[in-house]
């Protein structure tokens, strides 16, 4: 029986969808659930959410960030002995037979499987957007994906330094996957399970993306202005990282473009001076003065 760490990672959290996704967890065998609270303002409530399902927490002053808090996450699973650790975001539904489709993938028994991962899909999609996002293949191998579902192999994340907490929030998991690339690990996405996953307020607006130029099948997620900070501020750090397995050119200037989708949110121009802010931060930062990135992979590349 595969033996695995649930880390749960929240933020002023729906306390009944935790708690439903907790329940569903716990019934399948050999599941061990930790809740790391990014200094939720409804934390007295989510202690009694662990102590009733019976859930180990750790309970975070402020909010450290998604990368902080899922590092927190491994190093508990790692002093438990364990060699794999499910990652969930607090707003994800997991179906009932997400581990049981986990365990029977054969590519889960090779030493160089880092993650495998299932499909997900938001339910406020259009049916374009979500028949774009899912594959008819039972499995695949992926260069990206997002953290939520994912099943990690806790030494592989050790091996590439785990999570980096300069990032926050936004691309967390993206520099993770490359890392895990260039260190010769393999992602895997199984297609017979969906994982049902809030990526923010979508929008409709059909129009307004005709307008902008924005593709059909593209989506408009709304975020507060820190979150559009981060989103377009990693963008830039991502692809500076990682030329040499993105190879894009012209990043600011395409990055800086993309900032026109604030026009289709609320807060226009709070989100637009927070977006451009983040450009200019991305446009800043040099790689080579990273010591801590650096140092990461040259440790990758041996």
């Amino acid at each position: 029986m595969l033996k695995v760490g649930v880390i749960v990672v929240t933020y002023n959290p729906d306390l009944m969808i935790l708690q439903n996704n907790l329940t569903t967890l716990k019934r399948q065998n050999g599941i061990n659930c930790l809740i790391v609270d990014n200094g939720s303002k409804n934390s007295n409530d989510l202690k009694k959410v662990s102590e009733n399902l019976k859930v180990n927490i750790i309970s975070l002053d402020s909010n450290r960030g998604i990368a902080y808090a899922q590092n927190r996450g491994f190093e508990f699973f790692q002093r438990e002995g364990l060699k794999w650790a499910l990652t969930l975001d607090q707003d994800s539904i997991v179906p009932d037979n997400l581990l049981e489709v986990y365990v029977k993938q054969k590519e889960l028994n090779s030493s160089d499987t880092a993650i495998l991962t299932c499909s997900y899909v938001d339910e406020d999609w259009t049916g374009k957007q979500k028949e774009a996002m899912l594959q008819r293949e039972k499995i695949v191998q992926k260069q990206y994906v997002i953290s939520s579902g994912n099943l990690v192999r806790i030494s592989s994340w050790q091996k590439v330094g785990g999570f980096d907490e300069f990032l926050f929030i936004d691309m967390v998991d993206f520099d993770f996957d490359a890392k895990l690339f260039l260190a010769g690990f393999k992602i895997w996405q199984t297609n017979e399970v969906v994982l049902k996953h809030s990526v923010g307020q979508s929008l409709k607006k059909p129009i307004v993306k005709k307008i902008l130029l924005i593709p059909e099948t593209a989506i408009l997620a709304d975020h507060s202005p820190i979150r559009q900070y981060y989103i377009y501020r990693n963008s830039i750090i991502f692809e500076k990282r990682y030329t040499m397995i993105t190879q894009r050119k012209f990043v600011v200037l395409h990055t800086f473009v993309a900032t026109r989708r604030m026009f289709a949110y609320s807060n226009k121009l709070r989100k637009m001076f927070a977006a451009w802010r983040g450009v200019i931060d991305g446009a800043r930062y040099n790689v080579d003065k990273d010591k801590q990135f650096k140092k990461t992979l040259a440790k990758l590349k041996r």
